[in-house]
């Protein structure tokens, strides 16, 4: 995104792939309340407050004003004609990840850092799009299959393909998937991929089996609802 305002009054600027939304982006740093907690409303409160209040968010990041940083004036200034403020850190005594720390959006960016910082955020989830199979790939954990399970996977893979690939429409085929999910076929399949075995070249024997998202997707290209590069 900045070689794009740094440049694009003497280049054309080609976009080769927009950003992408997958699975791993979004739950890759969650807070999350234990079952154990004594005060769910608290802690939800807690969460909400790191997710949408600025000081908070800020405090947990980079630690106590004046003590283990200071706010200064960058020379970048924005829209309103003021400068942009960035943390300038009085020592190391105190550092935690801002992509662990709550909403990046509210956090302050450091003097190492484009003044602009939350901005070219906004702008890079404004262009992205989400990943179509957001929800569908099962985790493998590099297991092997077991025979019981190459079975069931084998057989619910089959029904699931063939039920999803004879819808027509994007309605039909959500309403097929509740409908199979309803009945825990989801649920077989998911434990079933949940210890498929990863392919192996020097290994013959070795088969990868259908998983979720590779159906979907195979149910989107067919019904020219994407790409396969998408």
């Amino acid at each position: 995104i900045e070689l794009v305002d740094e440049y694009s009054d003497k280049y054309e600027v080609v976009v080769l792939e927009k950003p992408r939304l997958n699975a791993n982006d979004l739950f890759n740093n969650m807070f999350a309340v234990s079952s154990y907690t004594t005060n769910l409303a608290r802690s939800m409160e807690i969460l909400t407050y790191l997710y949408t209040n600025s000081d908070f968010r800020n405090l947990l990041l980079y630690g106590i004003e004046g003590t283990n940083y200071e706010l200064v004036e960058s020379e970048m200034k924005d829209a309103n004609g003021d400068p942009y403020m960035v943390v300038k850190r009085l020592n190391e005594n105190y550092m935690m990840a801002p992509e662990k720390t709550g909403n990046t959006l509210l956090a302050i960016p450091t003097v190492d850092q484009a003044p602009n910082l939350r901005e070219l955020y906004k702008k890079q989830n404004s262009d992205s799009s989400v990943s179509l199979v957001m929800g569908f790939k099962a985790n493998y954990n590099g297991a092997s299959l077991s025979e019981k399970h190459s079975t069931v996977l084998r057989d619910k893979s089959k029904e699931f393909y063939d039920k999803i690939i004879a819808c027509e429409t994007v309605a039909a085929f959500e309403a097929a998937y509740a409908a199979m999910e309803k009945e825990a076929t989801i649920g077989t399949l998911c434990e079933a991929m949940s210890t498929i075995k990863i392919d192996d070249p020097n290994d013959p024997s070795a088969v990868v089996y259908d998983t979720l998202a590779t159906l979907y997707k195979t149910w989107l290209i067919d019904n020219k609802l994407a790409t396969a590069s998408e």
